[in-house]
């Protein structure tokens, strides 16, 4: 122990060093503690270790995030049937997805496909289903894909009115953390032949951060049709995963809300 100008405990011992306690343990600092484990670290009730419970911060793509059952929200939209066109490009027959209620997928820059981000957090995936099949591998291929937007301002138009005009994409960066060119998200079945079911996992594609303050939203599009076909119908029904960080708000699972 060194208890001069500043107050150091060191532990320099052949054996790991144990604190017993048999009352209340409190430790009161005014700063950040810090704990730098490469194992983990174990709570363990009573002494019981098969009550234990082992914590390790999880980190994707060079963000780190302590991933906590109720520090994620599922927020969820549907919509009514849509035919929808094939489409050739990322800013070609892309629909805008309703962030909450019930409200229709639109080419339209509308209010109701926004999500304002009143904490920092991170898009972790979208999960949707429809009436007809949104990805198949086969010889008559359909795929769709999700891509995340993002912009300072708010209200209708907030990004250009159409995603063909002034929209700011959001893009990931691969798992070496540097490198970019994530900007869409390829969805895939969660069950192999659950073609009308998919997943596009945004937290194993990228970073795709949420900043507080800032508008999002989650545009959609079908990339490949079955020969022959040019549009299908499509109803949609949509569960957003968001995480979010308890430290930038004090309001119940961060505030998050559409509009």
């Amino acid at each position: 122990m060194n208890d001069g100008s500043t107050t150091r405990f060191v532990f320099n011992l052949d054996s790991t060093p144990e604190i017993d306690v048999t009352g209340n343990f409190r430790i009161d600092g005014s700063g950040t503690m810090e704990l730098d484990v490469t194992g983990g670290i174990t709570m363990t009730e009573g002494g019981d270790a098969q009550s234990s419970t082992v914590l390790r911060p999880t980190g994707h793509y060079g963000q780190p995030a302590l991933m906590m059952q109720d520090r994620i929200e599922y927020l969820r939209a549907s919509g009514s049937a849509d035919n929808v066109s094939e489409s050739s490009g990322a800013n070609d027959d892309v629909w805008f997805l309703p962030i909450s209620g019930h409200h229709n997928p639109d080419e339209d820059d509308d209010l109701e496909h926004h999500l304002f981000a009143p904490t920092n957090g991170r898009l972790l995936a979208v999960i949707m289903s429809s009436n007809n099949p949104l990805h198949k591998q086969s010889t008559n291929e359909w795929i769709s894909k999700c891509q995340l937007l993002s912009t300072s301002s708010t209200g209708s138009n907030a990004f250009g009115g159409s995603v063909d005009n002034f929209d700011t994409r959001v893009t990931g960066v691969d798992a070496d953390g540097n490198s970019t060119g994530v900007n869409e998200i390829t969805g895939i079945p969660p069950v192999n032949g659950t073609w009308t079911k998919v997943v596009y996992n945004f937290a194993e594609s990228g970073k795709f951060a949420l900043t507080a303050g800032n508008t999002y939203a989650i545009v959609w599009r079908l990339t490949n049709f079955a020969s022959g076909q040019t549009s299908k119908s499509h109803s949609l029904n949509i569960t957003y995963v968001i995480a979010w960080d308890e430290t930038t708000s004090s309001t119940s699972f961060g505030g998050w809300t559409g509009y």
